[in-house]
Parts: structure tokens; sequence; C-alpha cells
């Protein structure tokens, strides 16, 4: 799955779980959370998808976090853990899964190919659209707000296949979404450089 995919899977994941266990979800955290496991990709010495795609220290970050900070951190959880499955488990050519126990990679082998791949990502990004829209979410979002850097790394995850075709180059149907959600996180961004 492309980042596209997962920042319209993790805000609408995010947005359910949120609504499910009323906590008002933070979205720059959301859209950062469900692309934080591909920060592989730019740390040398990890395999794409290995230990950061693993659910090992996903679960003993989740009961820490839930220890020391609470139940609001659940639709986090929730979001990283939808990058993993159904993001790249299903649809993304092997994760291991259960790192550091196995080193082993698994993967779920659905006949989905890539046109079917390609328009669930797209009727994802168009779903997170529109209810961000209707939320109010999407006006929010492009306000300055002190939290707005932490978008720079959602926008570098959508940048690096789009621009440099790292680690897949983005298959022309995806462009104008990737486009699109490159824009949304980069106003915010700038907004708050102008506001300083």
């Amino acid at each position: 799955m492309f980042a596209v995919g997962h920042l319209a899977l993790g805000y609408l994941i995010g947005k359910a779980s949120s609504k499910t266990l009323n906590i008002k979800a933070d979205i720059s955290l959301l859209f950062l959370f469900s692309v934080l496991p591909d920060i592989d990709l730019i740390i040398p010495f990890l395999k794409h998808r290995g230990p950061t795609h693993s659910l090992i220290p996903l679960a003993i970050a989740s009961v820490l976090s839930l220890v020391l900070i609470g139940r609001k951190t659940i639709p986090y959880a929730i979001v990283y853990l939808q990058h993993i499955v159904p993001g790249d488990y299903i649809t993304g050519g092997g994760v291991q899964l259960l790192w550091p126990i196995s080193r082993k990679w698994y993967e779920l082998e659905l006949p989905l190919g890539e046109s079917i791949g390609t328009a669930i990502e797209l009727t994802a990004f168009l779903a997170s659209i529109l209810l961000m829209w209707k939320t109010r979410d999407l006006a929010n979002l492009l306000q300055p707000q002190p939290k707005n850097h932490i978008l720079l790394i959602p926008l570098i995850t959508l940048s690096l296949p789009l621009l440099a075709g790292f680690p897949l180059p983005v298959p022309s149907i995806l462009v104008p979404a990737h486009i699109a959600c490159m824009t949304l996180l980069t106003i915010p961004i700038i907004a708050n450089l102008r506001n300083r």
C-alpha cells in the first residue's frame, strides 16, 4: 500500500475508533501514526517492513502508553496497526510480523492484483476527504497549530515514492491523490512558518 492509502485508512479508522471510544483524536497525530512504520525507509540499518512493522514492539509500546498516558492513546495504536494489517500484511508483499521473536516474513497472499489495491486506496482517499470535509477536520487541519511540524513525516512518505520512486514508484492513477495529500499537508506547515 502507498502512503496515500495508509493516510486515508489511518484517518478513517482513527476517526471511527476515537468516536467509538469517545476520545477526541488529533488529526496530525493520526496522520503521523498512520505512516510511522515506514520510518524504516529513512533509517539505513533497518529493512523496509521489518522491525517497525512488527506486532511485538507495537504491543509493548501500546501497553506502556496506556499505563503512562491512558486510553486516549488507543486510536493512535489502532492507526499504527492498520498500517501493518491490512496495509502491508495483506496488500504489500509481507512484513516481519513477529520480530524479534521471529525474523520470518509473513504475508496474506490474496489475489487482489494491482488494480484492486489501487481502487481500494483511491476509494479510501476519497472517503477520507469527504469525512474530513463533513467533520470540519479539513478546515482545522489547514489552520496554524503548534503540532503542524509533525506533518513533515507524512509529507516525506508521500514525496519519496512520487518524486524519487522510492521504495516504489506511484501508479499513475494514484498520482493526483498523492499530490492532493501533499498539498493538504504542506499548507498547515507553511501556515506555521508564516505565524512565527
